[in-house]
């Protein structure tokens, strides 16, 4: 009977660890170097590209892409990379976060490109001054990275987001504002 009980065990066990999941080989994924590979933007193929890197101080960090190219056309996409707690009444998990979602902008592609060309990111620089007002007030951070026609740029800046009481740099501000209006970003705080 024991001798049973040990075997049907180790049969569980065989079939658990043989249906864990593994990362699959896939030989025509990386043909092409499209916008919406996180691989540099630097080194990126496509014709006009703009990757936001968002954190706005909560667990979830999110990245839209932008692009445009001649083999994939227009393309858009939001990540959201973190964790989310899931607080019981006993006890807290942290449940890892992976999302990604096709997006477009609100005014179109090609309104949305206008309005980011009028804006000349090829000529910001990094955010000089920002003052962190207190320790536990929030604040978020954007990197920003843009390419067009073979021209990298690449900047850093903070805003005093979700706080609406402050002003900061109104082009970085600006910058901010268009993205919140442009694409639909989820807030998971409850």
């Amino acid at each position: 009977m024991y001798r049973k009980w040990i075997l049907l065990v180790f049969i569980c066990y065989l079939l658990i660890s043989c249906s864990s999941s593994k990362e699959a080989f896939m030989p025509f994924r990386n043909m092409a170097y499209s916008g919406q590979s996180l691989l540099p933007v630097q080194k990126n193929n496509a014709d006009w590209i703009l990757r936001v890197w968002i954190n706005n101080g909560t667990s979830v960090d999110r990245i839209i892409t932008v692009s445009d190219d001649s083999l994939f056309k227009k393309q858009g996409k939001l990540l959201e990379i973190g964790f989310l707690d899931k607080k019981s009444l006993f006890s807290t998990k942290e449940k890892y976060f992976f999302k990604e979602n096709d997006v477009s902008p609100k005014s179109g592609f090609k309104e949305f490109m206008l309005k980011i060309e009028t804006l000349k990111l090829e000529d910001y620089t990094d955010q000089e001054n920002f003052d962190i007002l207190l320790d536990h007030e929030p604040f978020s951070l954007y990197v920003v990275e843009f390419k067009k026609d073979g021209k990298y740029n690449q900047f850093v800046f903070r805003t005093y987001f979700p706080l609406e009481d402050f002003s900061n740099d109104d082009k970085f501000k600006s910058l901010e504002k268009l993205l919140f209006d442009e694409f639909k970003i989820d807030f998971y705080l409850k």
